[in-house]
Parts: structure tokens; C-alpha cells; sequence
């Protein structure tokens, strides 16, 4: 190999610039073998599944935003439609309203894990390296049973798990 500015013939092994003149040297850039991009093509069935899995993720979202929505109206009405204060039925009122507000909130601040987990599976979900099966569990458990089984049920030969 030379030089490409003095044209001096360079020494072998690995050296970064000409001796001669310290002109950067560029290594020739050898054929690397792609990778084999049929391994990393998605089956149809596969498509399949992740598209059902982000249509019942989106469903368990709106789901949990409308269910959250009506349990704190219940909450309320429950609430405000307790009898006098300072008898017990209106205590046990405002105490059952009070459960049914705190399980209204937590239906809906779910969604803070639901959203970030659903748009993980829109942008990876048919890209190469996939979703791990670390990711898929986690939708099994923490986000809705149905899109984590479909997702579990992708080929093993479509994605990196």
C-alpha cells in the first residue's frame, strides 16, 4: 500500500499516518458480508399478531381512561349523596366513595406505563431486533394479558429475543 499524498510505499501492519510525510492514512474498506436480511423479515402471521397486540394495547388505554373517568363520576355521586353528616351511613358514604375515587386515580394514572409501552411496540415491533422477550413479558404483566400472549407467540426466527 502507498501513501496517497507522497505515493512512498507504507509499512505493514497498523499505523494511522504516512512515516514520510504524516499524511492520514485510509484504509481500504474491505467487503464485510451483510447480514442476512431474510432473517429478519417479519412473517405475515407475525404481523398479525403484533397488529392485533397494539389494537388491544390502544383498547386497554382508552379503557382505562373512560373506566377511570366513571369511577371518580361514582365516586362523586357516592359522596354527594350521602345523608346527613355525623351518622354512620353517611361515614360508610363518604368512605366507599372515597375507596372508589382512589381506584378512579389509579386507573388512570396507569396509562403513565400504558402510553410509553404501547408506542415502544408501534416503533419496534416490526423494525430488525424486535422486542425483546423481556419487553414482551413485561406487556403480559403490566399492561394487558392479550397483546403479551400474542406477542410471546411471534417465531422466534422473525426477532432477537
Amino acid at each position: 500500500m502507498y501513501c496517497q499524498k507522497c505515493g512512498k510505499p507504507l509499512p505493514d501492519g497498523d499505523c494511522a499516518y504516512c512515516p514520510n510525510c504524516g499524511h492520514p492514512i485510509r484504509k481500504p474498506q474491505q467487503n464485510v458480508p451483510q447480514e442476512n436480511q431474510q432473517d429478519y423479515k417479519i412473517s405475515s402471521t407475525d404481523e398479525m399478531l403484533v397488529l392485533i397486540a397494539k389494537i388491544f394495547g390502544l383498547l386497554n388505554i382508552i379503557g382505562s381512561i373512560i373506566g377511570g373517568c366513571l369511577i371518580i363520576v361514582i365516586a362523586i355521586t357516592i359522596i354527594s349523596s350521602a345523608p346527613s353528616k355525623g351518622t354512620v351511613p353517611a361515614n360508610a358514604n363518604q368512605l366507599i366513595g372515597g375507596v372508589w375515587m382512589v381506584f378512579g386515580i389509579i386507573s388512570i394514572l396507569s396509562i403513565a406505563w400504558q402510553i410509553p409501552m404501547e408506542c415502544h411496540m408501534w416503533s419496534n415491533g416490526y423494525k430488525k431486533g424486535g422486542l425483546s422477550t423481556g419487553f414482551k413479558i413485561c406487556v403480559m404483566l403490566f399492561f394487558n394479558l392479550v397483546s403479551g400472549i400474542l406477542l410471546l407467540c411471534m417465531s422466534p426466527n422473525s426477532k432477537r429475543d
